[in-house]
């Protein structure tokens, strides 16, 4: 999900109306991009926990599985603009970050 709000923030006129309709079945289109924060996955993530359990919507496989289309061609987009790589190797950086405060703490 965090993909899917990082490319509707940065490629958004790159993603194809079809791919739009298959992310609004999931998530709040319109508001992905002002609430993507890379350190922080809580704000896109409450979008399905309070369409799910708030009864706004259903989401059937169908849609997971049409979002996951999206999500792949999102994908393909990040991946030919080098961004998933530095994402990646930024997340790696925060766990081990993560793991030696963590041992400095408890040793």
């Amino acid at each position: 999900m965090q993909q899917v709000a990082r490319n509707v923030k940065y490629h958004k006129k790159d993603i194809s109306k079809k791919d739009e309709q298959r992310i609004r079945r999931i998530l709040h289109y319109d508001t992905l991009g002002k609430d993507y924060n890379p350190d922080l996955s809580d704000p896109i993530k409450s979008y399905v926990s309070y369409s799910v359990m708030g009864a706004v919507k259903n989401i059937s496989g169908d849609d997971v599985k049409e979002f996951m289309i999206a999500w792949s061609h999102g994908l393909k987009q990040l991946w030919q603009t080098h961004e998933i790589i530095i994402s990646l190797i930024r997340q790696m950086i925060w766990e081990v970050k993560g793991i030696i405060e963590y041992r400095l703490l408890t040793s």
